[in-house]
């Protein structure tokens, strides 16, 4: 047995990613035999290449889930081009998409530990007012309330929820649905990222923080993305909750509104998590991806207790 990822052959081939890259990477560079791959899913892989000795990121999805991603990726490069990673190339191909990154060096915040998410937090806040209500058309974006009364329909219509949980989320589906809108009322649509975890933040020695894969990201309420990044963050949490505030005073105090998102947030993940599944066909149950949902849901609803019990 071996924690060794292995380039996904099968899927796409090691040299076909060679023969691309040198094609789309200016003065068609030529790509060394090895790779050293970073991340193999069912959807494809990520892998860092080397094109005339400078190392770069290649990134191989099958299907493309988020067809819209390199623009996104683009939108935020251009709002923040020091806190990304550079976009060098993108491709879309026969059910299949392709994207080149320069890779940027140094730990990331989870090899930094808890406390450096504080910096994240500060400069996912920069980013996020920064882009705040710029024209973006066709970008992918949501609508928060129809998401989560998407969410609502979809475990009543068919699913595999304990119903002790579901029948939680129906009796708080009223108030779900009442913090969708009261967030889409009061914070400007600007970029929502949907995986900010501590592997997704490079911390450098020396020079900005560099926030990773955007390409999931879509428009809409921007303060959904601390949720994810306040999980497993034990102590940390008030002090990451209010950097992020801090960072978003240019609009006005976020506090109470960041409870709000933090409660919402889960559903939102468990949305994506089913329509991620449903893109990769897989078969029901898993077509509701319930394990997913179940914990999503389970966290949202404690965090709506806790928040109620708090103003008792």
């Amino acid at each position: 047995m071996t924690d060794e990822l292995i380039w996904p052959e099968h899927m796409v081939s090691r040299d076909d990613m060679r023969a691309w890259l040198s094609t789309v990477l200016p003065g068609h560079p030529r790509i060394a035999a090895e790779v050293t791959p970073l991340r193999v899913k069912r959807w494809g892989a990520t892998g860092v290449f080397v094109a005339d000795g400078v190392p770069v990121v290649g990134k191989h999805t099958q299907p493309a889930l988020y067809p819209g991603g390199p623009a996104v990726h683009r939108f935020v490069q251009d709002v923040a081009p020091h806190a990304v990673a550079p976009l060098l190339a993108a491709q879309d191909g026969p059910g299949w998409q392709r994207t080149a990154f320069g890779l940027v060096e140094g730990p990331t915040a989870e090899a930094r530990g808890p406390a450096s998410r504080v910096e994240v937090a500060l400069a996912l806040a920069a980013i996020q007012v920064a882009a705040a209500d710029r024209s973006a058309p066709g970008l992918p974006v949501y609508h928060l309330p129809d998401l989560v009364d998407d969410l609502i329909a979809d475990v009543r219509a068919v699913d595999y929820q304990d119903p002790s949980l579901a029948a939680r989320l129906f009796a708080a589906a009223e108030t779900l649905h009442a913090y969708a809108e009261d967030l889409v009322a009061a914070v400007p649509v600007s970029v929502d990222h949907c995986d900010m975890n501590e592997t997704n933040a490079i911390i450098p020695d020396h020079g900005p923080v560099v926030i990773l894969d955007w390409e999931e990201a879509t428009l809409g309420c921007p303060l959904l993305s601390l949720s994810r990044l306040l999980q497993d963050a034990a102590d940390w949490q008030d002090k990451i909750t209010e950097a992020y505030a801090q960072g978003w005073q240019p609009w006005g105090d976020v506090r109470a509104l960041i409870e709000r998102a933090n409660v919402v947030a889960p559903v939102k993940s468990a949305h994506e998590a089913r329509a991620y599944a449903r893109a990769l066909a897989w078969p029901a149950p898993y077509a509701n991806h319930e394990r997913q949902t179940a914990r999503m849901l389970t966290l949202a609803l404690d965090r709506l207790d806790a928040l109620t019990e708090s103003r008792y």
